[in-house]
C-alpha cells in the first residue's frame, strides 16, 4: 500500500487533499517524490516565517528536546518565559 493509500485507510478526511506527496523541504521549496520542486505557499504555523530544515531551529529543537519535550502550562519553564519576553 502507497502513502496516498494509507493515508485515505487511516487517516480522517478533515481536508479534501491534493494528489501530491511530498517527501522533503528546504526553507520555502517542497520537493515531492519525483523531486520536483515547488514554492511552499502554504506552510504550517511551525515553518511560516523560517522555512523548512532551518539550520538554527533544527539546533534549537534539538536541543531542547534532548531536555523538555513538552510540558503543560500549568508549570514555569525558562524557555517559554525567554521566549514570550522577547516577542514583547
Amino acid at each position: 500500500m502507497n502513502i496516498q493509500e494509507l493515508d485515505k485507510k487511516y487517516v480522517l478526511p478533515t481536508y479534501a487533499r491534493v494528489e501530491i506527496e511530498f517527501v522533503r523541504a528546504e526553507n520555502a521549496t517542497l520537493y515531492d517524490i519525483n523531486n520536483k520542486k515547488y514554492i511552499d505557499f502554504t506552510s504550517g504555523i511551525g515553518v511560516v516565517s523560517v522555512g523548512h530544515s532551518n539550520p538554527i531551529v533544527t539546533k534549537a529543537l534539538c536541543e531542547q528536546l534532548s531536555n523538555i519535550t513538552h510540558i503543560s502550562n500549568l508549570y514555569h519553564i525558562a524557555p517559554q518565559a525567554i521566549a514570550a519576553q522577547k516577542v514583547v
